[in-house]
């Protein structure tokens, strides 16, 4: 049997990256590149979200991600630096009703 566990981890990020972060996000930037985030409207215009995963363009994710299992740097390392965004706890909300009641 194999069991999943997730840990709960702080980093302590750098007072430039905390400044990098807060000025990505007042703006609407990637916190990889600094360019603009793209923002993806609805049917009838209506804004939905910005197109990003962890506070990057999709694009820039993907490179963080290949430069991590080509071991160039790590996750922990792009965090402290303000590079890469912390994790969402997205997903769907639990259906089940035992999943409901534990969680």
């Amino acid at each position: 049997m194999q069991v999943t566990v997730f840990e709960k981890r702080v980093l302590q990020v750098r007072e430039s990256a905390r400044q990098r972060i807060e000025k990505a996000e007042l703006e609407h930037l990637c916190v990889a590149c600094l360019e603009p985030l793209v923002a993806v409207f609805g049917e009838k215009g209506e804004f939905l979200k910005w197109d990003q995963i962890r506070q990057c363009h999709p694009k820039c994710y993907h490179a963080t991600l290949r430069a991590i299992k080509a071991g160039k740097t790590t996750e922990q390392e792009r965090m402290t630096e303000g590079k890469f965004g912390q994790r969402g706890f997205g997903g769907p909300k639990p259906s089940n009703p035992v999943t409901k009641d534990v969680s």
